[in-house]
């Protein structure tokens, strides 16, 4: 058995398509984006909740916050921007921060994911335009620079390989393929989804996820996805009228048609970000101006959609923005400043005591002070 066949071979009873007149089992995911009156903490997906103060002080103050990396024992937080990664660990002690920016042998330019490899604990870099991986221990000392054979946007760690996407943006390398398998030493193993042009620079969003131990390839602009060893479609999302229309499916005619028509830009144009869990199929989508959620229930073959908005059930706060989703978790940030209102319980426009006494006394007794100056909060929903 070669590399590649033992990266691929999973675990095979996964319930994703039968055949039958649901919109799940059939392939298809029917949404109804214009039914969305309902927040997320309404949905009865998340089960608890684990909100992290961040230290803050003047050496550690976060500017953006792009991923965020949750494991047993450490949060990894990327701030692309600023090329950094901070490091804490789960009660929001800070560790240390990873910021080599610069064209030194072990530094880089740009930034474009972290992924993080659980079997033998360490954080990961990715630099595009440099095509390098840069590994660090899990305490944010340098091991190792590898050069990539791709110049990709994302990068997964899962049983033994990396998976790296390109955003299907043409490659001068070994292979012109939007998601190359690679090996432990960065060697390819095998690629797929030839580069087309039709999707090129509309891919930018999380492409990988990893569900019963198999990583699946998102198409987010033609609302595809696939298993990573296989060109079949698992399934697919359908938002019906609102959807962009197929033919403006080429970047470059969806881009002339911007231009000439603004009310195409209307239309949803991609799902963001994808996750299959246990019982769910999660899928975020912006309508309208507002960040909403799909949940397809598999268990009902039911499809709901909720709007990101407040999450009452346990401290009553704004369910934050996505940073990483995983089958088991969803994990948000929330700035200070909204995480302070709900702790006093009051703001200048609104008293929140009656409606939330019991979740300002959680806040209050969790935290013993919080600035709104601070570094946000991390919150981690497990699903």
């Amino acid at each position: 058995m070669n590399r590649f066949t033992q990266c691929i071979i999973q675990i095979t009873s996964v319930v994703f398509v039968a055949c039958s007149q649901n919109a799940i089992t059939t392939g298809n995911i029917v949404v109804e984006p214009e039914a969305v009156d309902m927040s997320i903490g309404e949905s009865g997906i998340l089960s608890d909740m684990d909100l992290i103060q961040l230290e803050t002080n003047d050496s550690v103050l976060i500017g953006n916050i792009d991923k965020v990396i949750a494991t047993s024992d450490r949060l990894f937080i990327a701030d692309f921007e600023n090329l950094s990664v901070y490091i804490f660990d789960l009660e929001g002690k800070y560790i240390n921060k990873i910021s080599n920016q610069g064209r030194g042998a072990d530094e880089y330019i740009y930034l474009f994911d972290i992924c993080y490899n659980k079997d033998n604990n360490t954080i990961n870099l990715l630099s595009r335009n440099t095509s390098k991986i840069f590994t660090y221990t899990k305490d944010g000392e340098i091991i190792n620079v590898t050069p990539l054979p791709v110049e990709a946007i994302e990068v997964e760690y899962h049983d033994g390989c990396y998976y790296a996407t390109t955003g299907f943006y043409p490659q001068e390398s070994c292979t012109n393929n939007n998601l190359v398998i690679m090996d432990t030493a960065f060697n390819v193993l095998d690629a797929m989804f030839a580069i087309d042009g039709i999707r090129s620079e509309h891919s930018l969003y999380d492409n990988l996820y990893v569900y019963n131990r198999e990583v699946h390839n998102v198409d987010n602009w033609l609302f595809r996805v696939y298993k990573t060893n296989s060109i079949d479609v698992c399934y697919c999302f359908d938002f019906g009228a609102v959807q962009r229309p197929k033919h403006l499916d080429g970047a470059d005619v969806y881009k002339k048609a911007l231009i000439e028509d603004r009310s195409v830009a209307e239309y949803i144009t991609s799902v963001d970000k994808v996750q299959e869990c246990s019982n769910y199929i999660l899928a975020t989508y912006t309508y309208g101006g507002r960040s909403c959620m799909v949940v397809a229930d598999k268990r009902t073959n039911k499809t709901s959609s909720y709007s990101l908005g407040l999450v009452e059930k346990f401290y009553a706060l704004p369910f934050g923005k996505i940073v990483d989703m995983s089958q088991d978790q969803i994990v948000t940030y929330i700035p200070a400043s909204r995480v302070l209102n709900m702790y006093r319980g009051f703001n200048e426009y609104n008293d929140f005591r009656e409606d939330f006494p019991n979740q300002i006394k959680r806040l209050q007794e969790k935290f013993s002070n919080i600035s709104e100056d601070d570094n946000p909060f991390i919150a981690i929903y497990k699903i």
